[in-house]
């Protein structure tokens, strides 16, 4: 009897390891293409640049309700950012470098408090003299950004970037005083805390037709054609201070021995981030130096209330009281002589 046991043996064991062997290789395939279906899902999802999946997997995405990825024209762009038509204008060099045309935010934020930078504005002030009563300083214009460079695992940027701006100053709410007209083209860099501005620009002046004809008085030659170096700083990632020099290559001025120079300061004590609906308070107080002033200072402070939202075009919202003293900020009234309280509303950047 035992060796007939041991014969049936093998026998029963020999049965049960081909019915494990048939189970396993019915099995494997199923869960190698899950194990596949997953890599690729696992790919995408964790945003590495990744080639067209096969059908199966593209089909398995659209039942999911996920757009299919596919090279052409996007690239090497994440999947998860083909959505956004932001992305579409950046490029990623082998190195790691990012190029991005029209970025949606400046490296060098105009100052707030400087009259010569371009925002949406509409200033009601106190002033009344010979020249203007019931006085409105109104302003229009934004900065555009042009191209952005980023190099590969550095803190550096560069932009080039774009402005346009008209400032005019209202008398009696209805008829016009003076206006300027500015445009430039800075190139703009950041590193951390530090960033800075260099590039051209140009300024011209208007007297206002109304004035003109009511009073006989005749435009003054004032244009500027400069180039700027800004260079600023944030501390505790709220406090700004900032510096600009000009030096005009091509200027007409009445000033007897203009100088082509002029340089200003600033501060400014506001948030970076995201205000939300509540807002937060800021200041700013801008010092400008005109050479064709022969360097008499102009004194800006503001203070008020503003609501950000960074990361978009016209991030800033603000509401404020202004102090003006010094020299009138438009080029064909320059020689009299302001001082006056303001209400303000702006729209920045």
């Amino acid at each position: 009897m035992v060796p007939d046991v041991e014969c049936r043996r093998p026998k029963f064991i020999t049965l049960w390891g081909w019915v494990l062997a048939v189970t396993q290789l019915l099995s494997a395939p199923g869960q190698a293409h899950e194990e596949h279906l997953l890599s690729v899902t696992r790919t995408t999802v964790q945003g590495h640049p990744i080639d067209e999946p096969p059908a199966d997997v593209r089909l398995t995405q659209a039942v999911a309700g996920k757009a299919p990825c596919a090279s052409p024209p996007f690239g090497s762009l994440p999947c998860e950012d083909r959505g956004d038509p932001r992305k579409l204008f950046e490029y990623t060099t082998l190195r790691g470098g990012t190029f991005q045309a029209f970025p949606g935010t400046l490296l060098w934020e105009p100052p707030l408090a400087s009259k010569a930078e371009p925002r949406m504005e509409l200033l009601f002030t106190t002033l009344d003299d010979t020249t203007s009563q019931q006085t409105v300083d109104g302003y229009i214009g934004a900065t555009v950004g042009i191209f952005r460079f980023t190099p590969a695992e550095s803190r550096w940027a560069f932009q080039l970037d774009f402005f346009g701006l008209v400032g005019s100053r209202f008398s009696k709410y209805d008829y016009l005083i003076a206006s300027d007209y500015r445009a430039g083209l800075p190139i703009t860099w950041a590193c951390g805390p530090w960033h800075g501005k260099f590039g051209y620009e140009h300024t011209s002046t208007h007297l206002g037709d109304e004035l003109m004809l009511l009073t006989g008085r005749q435009r003054i030659p004032s244009v500027r054609d400069e180039l700027v170096l800004g260079l600023g700083r944030w501390f505790w990632n709220q406090l700004r201070v900032y510096g600009e020099f000009g030096y005009a290559f091509f200027f007409d001025s009445v000033v007897r021995d203009a100088d082509p120079v002029r340089f200003a300061v600033g501060a400014e004590w506001r948030t970076r981030e995201a205000t939300g609906l509540l807002g937060k308070p800021f200041g700013a107080v801008h010092i400008a130096f005109p050479g064709d002033q022969h360097y008499s200072a102009n004194l800006t402070v503001q203070a008020g209330w503003m609501w950000r939202q960074p990361g978009q075009r016209l991030a800033n919202l603000r509401i404020f009281g202004e102090y003006y003293t010094g020299r009138a900020p438009f080029g064909q009234i320059f020689q009299e002589t302001n001082q006056f309280f303001g209400l303000g509303v702006a729209i920045d950047y």
